[in-house]
């Protein structure tokens, strides 16, 4: 799904990144919380991230879901 999602950012779908972000926040979040135990600093550092991807998305190589 996120390939997917992808691909049709790239295309032009803006509306595509939200698909991306739907599918991949739970994992993201419980990454980063594991690490911070902190609720606030993980939301901090998970809009840095999603905000890095949006700037860097053309970059970006997935391979794989």
């Amino acid at each position: 799904m996120i390939l997917e999602s992808l691909s049709r950012f790239r295309a032009g779908n803006q509306a595509a990144f939200s698909d991306i972000y739907d599918a991949s926040y739970d994992t993201v979040y419980r990454f980063v919380y594991h690490r911070t135990l902190d609720t606030h600093l993980t939301e901090d550092i998970i809009s840095n991230i999603y905000m890095k991807v949006l700037i860097k998305i053309d970059t970006l190589r997935a391979t794989s879901e």
